[in-house]
């Protein structure tokens, strides 16, 4: 009887053995899994999401490259907008690129050049004085245009017409003819230099008698 007890405590423990090495090996493989699929998760999460700082980066990166291209484009169009100086009259001077230009008188003359390949009602001459402080030698004459009611004007050749050089440093005057055709209600002198490239002018009107 005794015996017939101990087998049957024996089998008991043999099954309660094998049940515990069953659960904990299901337990195991359970982890594993859950465990595997967890690291997936996260790798998938780690690989979609966007670090709040690079994203800061992304964005000043943008702004930056778009002020500088503002600046760059508003560079541009002031190098290339012409400065003008307007209303000036007999009398005015005006400085551009270190050259001072004087226009002293604006008139008529009777005089009048055989040899002139121009036909002109009237002959207006310009009397002017440059003084060069642009660190350099320049030409002066040939830089002055004349305008009657927005038409351009032809030179015209008289005497004592300027067309020199100017050392830095120094001051020159001299007289510019235009040929001129009809009456025109409106006159305008405009200077610029001819080695100047800032696009910078003066604009003069004159009323020649």
């Amino acid at each position: 009887m005794a015996e017939e007890r101990q087998k049957k405590k024996g089998g008991c423990l043999k099954w309660a053995a094998i049940i515990i090495g069953v659960l904990i090996l299901f337990g195991a493989c359970t982890a594993a899994f859950t465990g595997g699929g967890e690291d997936t998760g996260d790798t998938s999460s780690d690989s979609n999401a966007s670090d709040p700082a690079d994203t800061a980066t992304e964005e000043a990166t943008e702004d930056n490259t778009e002020e500088a291209t503002e600046e760059d484009i508003s560079d541009a169009v002031e190098e290339e907008t012409e400065t003008t100086d307007e209303n000036l009259a007999v009398g005015d001077s005006t400085e551009i690129d270190g050259i001072t230009f004087t226009l002293n008188d604006a008139y008529y003359t009777d005089e009048r050049n055989e040899f002139a390949e121009v036909e002109a009602d009237n002959v207006l001459v310009l009397d002017m004085t440059y003084e060069n402080n642009s660190g350099e030698d320049i030409s002066v004459g040939g830089d002055v245009s004349v305008y009657a009611d927005g038409t351009k004007l032809e030179s015209y050749p008289i005497n004592e017409m300027l067309m020199d050089s100017l050392s830095d440093g120094r001051n020159i005057s001299g007289k510019e003819g235009f040929a001129m055709v009809g009456e025109p209600s409106e006159i305008e002198v405009e200077f610029s230099p001819l080695m100047s490239f800032s696009g910078e002018k003066a604009i003069y009107t004159v009323n020649p008698e």
